[in-house]
């Protein structure tokens, strides 16, 4: 499978507004997957798209979601909350092709267990790029939110197995994995 990761069109005024070497951004995906143009382009060259948010956006006040529920419960009203955000035209032609990646609380939190095997930390889903800075030195100095530090971070995973393991120590990891074997099934 191949993964381009896509954003919105940035100006000088909007990127003077995003800190320096971050990716992404969650008010940025909520822009790109409300426009039209942007979902209708996602799909002239990939075939699925995948919408990744990490859920500690609902501590932001706009966010009416309660963080403190179940890992399935807030997968699930992020996913909704995502798909109310897109035009409903679109939402149409491309619901069965859209693949949710949501990491309770944080994208870190899917790749400590890459790095530790300590029962208490695997489970960890607060504060885990603080746990990541700890632990793992050796593949990079400090975490930082960003596609090149990620991919270092995920190397270690090398076959689907690998994922398989990890995602038993992350359910939202596994939420999303459970996604991925549909796009095998299909065609």
């Amino acid at each position: 499978m191949i993964v381009n990761p896509l954003q919105p069109m940035r100006d000088t005024t909007d990127q003077s507004r995003q800190a320096v070497d971050s990716f992404g951004g969650w008010e940025q995906v909520f822009e790109y997957i409300s426009i039209n143009e942007n979902c209708a382009s996602a799909f002239d060259a990939n075939d699925k798209l995948i919408i990744q948010i990490d859920s500690d956006i609902c501590w932001h006040e706009s966010i009416d979601i309660d963080p403190n529920v179940d890992h399935e419960t807030l997968f699930a009203a992020l996913k909704n909350l995502l798909i109310s955000r897109m035009p409903a035209d679109v939402l149409e032609w491309v619901q069965n092709d859209l693949i949710f990646a949501i990491p309770i609380h944080s994208t870190e939190c899917w790749l400590i267990p890459l790095y530790t095997k300590d029962r208490i930390t695997l489970k960890k889903t607060n504060n885990c790029k603080d746990v990541l800075d700890k632990i793992e030195q050796d593949v990079v100095n400090k975490v930082e939110k960003t596609f090149d530090c990620y991919k270092k971070l995920s190397a270690r995973i090398k076959k689907p197995k690998d994922i398989q393991l990890i995602s038993k120590h992350n359910k939202s990891l596994s939420l999303f994995t459970q996604q991925l074997p549909a796009l095998e099934n299909k065609e």
